[in-house]
């Protein structure tokens, strides 16, 4: 959980978000479409707002002070990709590994050459130490990437299965060298005149700022450092169903603008690879793709319940700012060597998650289309529109699924009323 330095996946992930899948595949367009109507809708700036896929059920409770869920952990410590639109994937960089990293590449000052060597000595170690644990847990991920290809169970909720558990032990002991070192290394910064970086680096090792994670099956693993969202699952869901939430709408159409991504906090053009619009039908998803070449296609969604719920790091994390200018070790710094940013290996921190439930759908199409559809919809079990999907547990009629008499629209309510994790809002550093 802890590294010095690792910039390779981000400059790779960095490049797969401009990379262009198949544009007819996965109905770009549709997706920029909508992720402009979502930040005009709701409020959502492109100064902060990433849009996600697929959702991720929002099913976690406000634990207990020492504690956090395994799948809230995953989902809160990750960071996306650098793309207005991105994949979420629980194998992703953890915030608190990269935000150590960047505080051990700070150069810490002094003037004594003994404690300069012993300084030298113990950042080695500590990489040592700190590359035999990436290896292992990269080994994981390789196992979990392979064995779970639809990305459930999270990763360290995997972690505590029978296929995962045996690597429960070797991340405990690899981890707990890396503690040690880092232990050493942060006890001879203290030493120095670097009063920025031992604040940082003291807080980071206060294990009252770590957690629990709170999962039996996951004895073996280590405390994390600890992450906080203001509400709880149930909490919110019990709340939109008393009607205490704002709730809120969105509309889109195929003859609609696609956003410029060039406007958004990323900078740059994005690609998707999921597909927009999509059935399950007989258990099996597949494309719609007369939706996506239907010129006089309209749709709307609505929710019951929409808001940002803030995610907040504990006291372990002081900030950038005050260290941002280094001095860098050598090989490092904030212009030259990516620190932060788009190639950078800290380059933002989650600050909310936006969710929804309660959602309903309307989709009106020509006639011609609404013939070539009609089957496939009286068949559904689920619809999906870009990172939004809509069940119909129970059946049509339960759901108010219906096809119009007219022989121009589709619509329904989702039987779920699991909140959806559907974007992040991001506080990109530089």
């Amino acid at each position: 959980m802890v590294e010095l330095f690792r910039a390779t996946e981000f400059v790779t992930r960095a490049a797969l978000a401009d990379s262009n899948p198949n544009t007819d595949k996965y109905n770009q367009s549709s997706w920029a479409i909508l992720y402009g109507a979502l930040a005009d809708s709701l409020g959502l700036g492109p100064d902060n707002f990433q849009l996600v896929y697929p959702n991720i059920a929002w099913t976690w409770p406000v634990e207990s002070l020492g504690y956090i869920g395994p799948a809230a952990y995953d989902a809160m410590s990750t960071i996306p990709q650098y793309s207005a639109i991105g994949k979420y994937t629980s194998t992703g960089e953890r915030f608190n590994d990269q935000y150590l990293a960047f505080l051990n590449v700070i150069d810490p000052d002094t003037s004594d050459p003994v404690l300069r060597g012993k300084i030298n000595k113990a950042a080695n170690d500590l990489t040592d130490a700190t590359n035999r644990y990436d290896r292992t847990v990269q080994q994981a991920k390789a196992a979990y990437n392979g064995l779970v290809p639809s990305g459930e169970p999270s990763f360290t909720v995997w972690l505590g299965t029978i296929e995962g558990r045996g690597w429960q032990s070797k991340i405990d002991g690899d981890f707990g060298a890396v503690k040690s070192a880092q232990n050493v290394y942060t006890s001879l910064v203290g030493q120095t005149n670097t009063p920025n970086l031992t604040e940082a680096l003291d807080a980071f090792e206060n294990e009252d700022f770590w957690a629990k994670l709170n999962d039996p099956s996951l004895s073996a693993m280590p405390k994390v450092p600890s992450y906080s969202t203001s509400s709880g699952a149930s909490d919110w869901r019990d709340r939109m169903e008393r009607g205490e939430l704002p709730g809120g709408a969105v509309s889109m159409s195929n003859s609609d603008q696609a956003y410029d991504f060039k406007k958004s906090w990323a900078g740059a053009s994005t690609s998707v690879g999921n597909w927009f619009w999509r059935v399950q039908v007989s258990g099996k998803w597949e494309r719609i793709d007369m939706f996506a070449s239907d010129a006089n296609l309209s749709a709307s969604i609505t929710f019951k319940g929409v808001e940002t719920i803030g995610i907040q790091a504990s006291g372990w994390y002081k900030g950038v700012s005050n260290l941002a200018d280094g001095p860098y070790k050598r090989g490092y710094s904030r212009d030259t060597t990516a620190v932060f940013g788009r190639d950078g290996f800290l380059p933002m921190q989650k600050t909310g998650m936006m969710v929804a439930a309660g959602m309903s759908f309307d989709i009106s199409v020509d006639k011609s289309t609404f013939n070539a559809f009609s089957e496939s919809f009286q068949a559904a079990t689920s619809l999906g529109i870009g990172p939004f999907t809509f069940s119909a547990e129970g059946g049509h009629e339960a759901n108010n699924w219906e096809a119009s008499a007219s022989g121009s629209s589709f619509s329904g309510d989702s039987s779920s009323t699991q909140p959806q994790i559907f974007g992040w809002t991001v506080n990109v550093l530089n």
